[in-house]
């Protein structure tokens, strides 16, 4: 009896070795179809009509911008490139302040300034900086461009630039700024980054060439600050929106 007990046991095991490899490759199977079946939905929901109608407005949207960027700086290198050179210095000196004082103070202490005066957390701050991969000082000055455009340029559209060679007085004059009103702007927001102001949640606005009257505003992350007439390097703060 024991005999025939452990042979049963034994074909019992062997029927499930032989079944085992089947078992598998219809599992196999099943999982290779569903793959196949989520893929060729998701090529179905990259043709259908919601997504290429997203995909033109997308492309109309970057081809809007691309033009905007080039009439900004094609308009800023008119200005004269001593002009520009001497703004630019002034600018850069204020740019290296701040990354000094960033060294010493440290990022997160830099980040809850800059996040105060700007209307976002630290935490949004740390990111945005990463992600652009700027310099304390070129945010700051990216940042007081994009609070003040009247083109909806965003921080990272101005990073650009910047980072493609524009230099920030041919940026900040195709803007249609007064580069007086730039260096007083960037110094202001400036001493915010280093702590010698308290932030406000207000950008120092920057007068616009031409400008007879206005205030500017930025609220929700949409720029559309208006130049405010007065004497270059004279500022008036832009309430910065919290979200």
């Amino acid at each position: 009896m024991r005999r025939i007990g452990m042979m049963g046991v034994l074909m019992g095991a062997l029927v499930v070795v032989a079944l085992a490899p089947a078992a598998m490759a219809q599992s196999t199977a099943t999982q290779g179809g569903v793959t196949g079946a989520l893929q060729a939905q998701g090529a179905l929901d990259k043709t259908s009509p919601a997504a290429q109608a997203n995909a033109e407005a997308d492309a109309h949207a970057k081809t809007q911008a691309e033009a905007r960027i080039a009439a900004i700086l094609a308009k800023g290198a008119k200005v004269s490139a001593k002009t520009r050179s001497d703004a630019e210095a002034k600018v850069q000196a204020a740019e290296q302040e701040v990354d000094d004082h960033a060294s010493s103070d440290g990022d997160q202490k830099v980040a809850e300034r800059l996040g105060a005066e700007f209307g976002m957390s630290a935490d949004a701050v740390l990111s945005e900086k990463q992600g652009l991969n700027a310099s304390w000082g070129e945010l700051v000055i990216a940042h007081t461009l994009a609070a003040n455009s009247t083109s909806g340029l965003t921080v990272e559209q101005i990073d650009q630039m910047k980072k493609d060679g524009s230099g920030w007085g041919q940026i900040a004059a195709g803007m249609g700024f007064r580069l007086g009103a730039l260096v007083s702007a960037v110094r202001a927001e400036s001493r915010v980054a280093v702590g010698l102001a308290k932030a406000d949640g207000k950008v120092e606005s920057m007068t616009a060439v031409h400008a007879s009257h206005g205030v500017g505003v930025r609220a929700g992350g949409v720029n559309t600050a208006a130049g405010a007439g007065a004497d270059v390097g004279a500022g008036v703060k832009v309430k910065v929106g919290h979200p």
